[in-house]
């Protein structure tokens, strides 16, 4: 309940600062393939629909 309760109260600031890289899933592999190769630095990625 408590990291609800921080998304809620910090969400946006979290999506700033640590989420780096939003995608679709279709674009998975080539944000695979760009990580894996060092062509992207990424801290942290999100796969969504």
């Amino acid at each position: 309940m408590r990291q609800i309760a921080l998304l809620g109260r910090r969400g946006s600031l979290l999506r700033r600062h640590v989420i780096t890289d939003v995608a679709r899933f279709a674009e998975a592999p080539q944000l695979m393939a760009d990580l894996a190769a060092g062509r992207r630095h990424t801290v942290q990625a999100v796969l969504c629909d």
